[in-house]
């Protein structure tokens, strides 16, 4: 097995380097669900038992809320609740448990979805599960979720706080948006607020519709643009705005933005956003440079990763390419974990005969990860 080997030939020893690799095997984990659904779940069990060695309680919570998650992927739904409800930090088990009502949703069990979002008790958390098991109810039955979307929303307009509260319907506005329900869009994210909160709020909007609705999100954009005069952070908002023009497929603009924002921080934000986008577009060049001006290694690692997925996405023949990506990555268990995942892809593309030469090439993964 992959993550064994690396373990084994690295000579990790706790607690120093296991949460990373417990991580990467939650990850593979769901990526291996359906077919692959009993391996998936020997893989979540090993990651849960390397989670519980790791002495810090935060380290540890963390790895634990992925294993809950990756046991949802692989349909261990006893187990993955199991994992979930026995994690002590509230933050930690709402977002396992927000994710497991996905999968639910994911795999048509609309009762447990609703379940498992309504047991979480903060509202806002609670409408932000609903939320997203609407915007994973969308591609199969879109009329169930703009329910959720609406019992979404109704319970958003509950929470007093108003950034919580505009936070929680821009994601509702998304779920709409995906439900097929363009009017609501606009509607829920509608704030009431003063300018400071609406230039960020659609702003923000725009960002997270980008890659649902582009032409919407370009529109919002250019709005909060104009209202840049009236908030006292107008970096921050336009640090949003070119986020939402680079996954919107706007490249010109958002790098004119990412070159204009003096924040380190905000600029490299922007610049790795519309390094995966260019990616994506297969302009290979133009991700390559972007992902050269990052400075900081988690971003660097991050953009490396999601240039590698896109390679592989691209087909085949992109395939070495993307393996060769990966190993740029200087931070050896991000590079584990991106080497995993290009493997773990060209296994999946074997099992469905998508190309012949798959298992070749994934038997010389063993060696090369570490």
């Amino acid at each position: 097995m992959i993550v064994s080997t690396l373990i084994r030939e690295r000579r990790i020893s706790p607690p120093a380097r296991i949460l990373p690799v417990a991580e990467a095997m939650a990850e593979v984990a769901g990526s291996l669900a359906g077919p692959q659904a009993e391996r998936a779940a020997r893989l979540a069990d090993q990651a849960e038992q390397l989670a519980r060695t790791v002495p810090s309680y935060e380290t540890r919570t963390s790895a634990r809320a992925q294993v809950a998650v990756a046991f949802a992927r692989a349909g261990q739904w006893e187990q993955a609740e199991g994992v979930a409800f026995s994690l002590g930090s509230p933050e930690y088990q709402a977002s396992a448990l927000s994710q497991i009502a996905v999968a639910y949703a994911r795999a048509g069990r609309w009762d447990r979805a609703q379940k498992t979002a309504d047991a979480l008790g903060d509202l806002g958390d609670r409408a932000a599960a609903l939320a997203a098991v609407a915007d994973a109810a969308a591609e199969r039955d879109p009329a169930r979720a703009a329910r959720f979307a609406e019992q979404a929303e109704k319970l958003a307009r509950l929470i007093p706080d108003y950034v919580s509260r505009a936070s929680a319907l821009a994601k509702v506005a998304v779920a709409f948006a995906r439900a097929g329900q363009p009017d609501r869009v606009g509607a829920t994210a509608r704030s009431r607020g003063g300018g400071r909160l609406y230039a960020w709020e659609m702003a923000d909007l725009a960002a997270m519709l980008a890659s649902y609705n582009p032409d919407r999100a370009i529109h919002l954009a250019d709005k909060a643009q104009g209202l840049l005069g009236s908030t006292p952070d107008p970096a921050a908002v336009m640090c949003e705005i070119g986020v939402a023009l680079a996954r919107a497929g706007r490249l010109d603009r958002a790098e004119g933005i990412a070159r204009s924002l003096r924040n380190p921080k905000k600029r490299a934000r922007v610049a790795a956003e519309l390094a995966v986008a260019a990616a994506r577009s297969r302009q290979w060049d133009r991700a390559k440079q972007m992902a050269g001006t990052l400075s900081d290694p988690e971003h660097q690692a991050r953009v490396q990763a999601a240039i590698a997925m896109a390679l592989m996405e691209a087909g085949q023949w992109q395939w070495s390419r993307a393996e060769n990506v990966a190993r740029t990555i200087t931070d050896p268990f991000e590079r584990a974990q991106a080497l995993i995942r290009v493997a773990e892809k060209m296994a999946t593309s074997a099992a469905r005969g998508g190309a012949g030469e798959v298992p070749h090439r994934t038997r010389g993964f063993r060696a090369r990860i570490a």
